[in-house]
């Protein structure tokens, strides 16, 4: 809570070879043509880090795939299967880092203003649902790719009261809501979220003119 603070007040993956396999075969679907599905992406996974002679391949293929626009979805599919919390952390985590590399990138290959405001959606769903107790590194990934949505999404007038809000929902949620008012400013200040000068101003500004109720919402979260 102190360093979230902090952060507001300076601007005033282990899986074993035999789950994952048993995992990625326990899956049925129609492999035909060239565009990425999800068993795509789980057979590298597996082989990313179960078989030493193909891990190179499986990279570079993973992150061909993690620039395609397939990917949003795919990721999403993947994220709103809980089984893989437990049977294979390794999906998740890189489910989730998938959407924040692309959201730090732009929303431009997502479509219109609805499916962004869907994606933010889902995000918002996922970081109050499934994962909500964690695991940690997948809540920061989401809590990065939400951040950057805001960021991006000049249509999404005044956001942060809206996510503070869902977030402050339920004691439950208490990790999610550290993680996501940590990530927010920096995610707001870092370059590697690319929108032009004046947006990135803006939005800080924006997010800068809610201090007092970020800390007032940390505040409470405080052991009386």
């Amino acid at each position: 809570i102190f360093s979230t603070s902090a952060c507001w007040l300076a601007l005033k993956f282990p899986c074993t070879q035999e789950t994952l396999l048993l995992r990625v075969r326990s899956i049925s679907m129609a492999t035909g043509g060239s565009s990425p599905t999800e068993v795509d992406v789980l057979t590298h996974l597996q082989q990313l880090h179960s078989s030493p002679a193909a891990a190179s391949s499986a990279s570079e293929w993973l992150s061909a795939f993690q620039a395609k626009p397939a990917a949003w979805q795919i990721c999403h599919n993947l994220l709103a299967n809980p089984q893989w919390i437990s049977a294979a952390p390794a999906v998740s985590h890189f489910a989730a880092q998938t959407l924040a590399s692309k959201t730090r990138v732009g929303l431009d290959t997502l479509g219109g203003p609805g499916s962004r405001a869907a994606f933010r959606d889902a995000l918002v769903t996922h970081l109050t649902t499934i994962y909500r107790a964690g695991p940690r590194v997948v809540v920061t990934q989401l809590a990065v790719a939400l951040a950057a949505v805001m960021v991006h999404m000049e249509e999404w007038v005044d956001p942060l009261p809206a996510v503070l809000s869902r977030l402050c929902a339920s004691t439950e949620l208490s990790m999610v809501l550290l993680e996501w008012l940590t990530v927010l400013p920096e995610e707001v200040a870092s370059e590697r979220v690319l929108v032009p000068g004046l947006r990135r101003a803006t939005f800080a500004a924006q997010m800068l003119g809610h201090t007092d109720m970020v800390l007032q919402t940390l505040t409470g979260l405080l052991p009386a």
